[in-house]
């Protein structure tokens, strides 16, 4: 992590209590209906006695200096409601949209990609895989997110044996979404575009076979060249 964040997530600490520990941060994030330069936000991944949930805090600066900077937007407890995913932004290399959602809500997030996007979505992931095998406890959620707690605790306890099967069952495709994640967010790095022009043509005269001559790619595609 480099220096700066680690000043920064110190500060995001201190928004919390002593038995909450925040573990990774993301910086410059905004809603994806909204320009980068309106609302400074950031993400926060943090645990509390074995859960795991994903804050979205507004900062009043860019950068906050002082714990007083935050103010927690929202939270998503990450259990097996929690999914998040990516899509591309059309004309856009330079940033992706990353999706969270939980059982009855769903934020678009705008973050740049890079190094520290793909960082912090390995770490949320993960702990969605941690979340998938563990009967976790969000309680200490309450005290953290009084404007918007994203889900109560209706769902949150299930002991029944088909939920744990579920949870199982969500291991593999949670990796599966770390290799996903991390591949879209070097798309540009692998991903080429070019315009192809494709000629398909089909002979089909009283059943006689075409001439030697137009079974020659370089005949079919003088003659395509020809005809257009």
């Amino acid at each position: 992590m480099i220096r700066v964040h680690q000043n920064i997530v110190k500060i995001v600490q201190e928004k919390f209590s002593d038995s909450v520990t925040v573990k990774c941060i993301h910086l410059n994030v905004a809603l994806a209906q909204e320009d980068l330069v309106q609302q400074h936000r950031l993400l926060a991944l943090v645990e509390s006695d074995s859960s795991y949930a994903l804050f979205i805090l507004i900062s009043k600066q860019k950068v906050p200096e002082v714990f007083t900077d935050l103010t927690i937007d929202r939270a998503f407890p990450i259990n097996h409601c929690f999914n998040c995913e990516t899509e591309s932004i059309p004309n856009d290399q330079s940033h992706i949209i990353f999706i969270v959602s939980s059982a009855t809500t769903t934020v678009k997030l705008k973050i740049q990609i890079g190094t520290e996007s793909a960082n912090f979505a390995s770490e949320v992931i993960r702990a969605k895989e941690f979340s998938s095998f563990t009967i976790t406890d969000h309680q200490w959620l309450e005290k953290h997110s009084a404007r918007n707690y994203i889900e109560t605790n209706m769902d949150e306890e299930f002991t029944d044996i088909s939920v744990s099967r579920q949870k199982m069952a969500s291991g593999n495709s949670n990796r599966e979404s770390v290799l996903k994640y991390e591949l879209s967010l070097k798309k540009a790095e692998y991903t080429h575009q070019q315009l192809f022009t494709i000629f398909v043509g089909t002979w089909n005269v009283n059943g006689k076979a075409p001439p030697t001559r137009c079974r020659e790619s370089e005949e079919v595609a003088e003659l395509f060249r020809r005809t257009t």
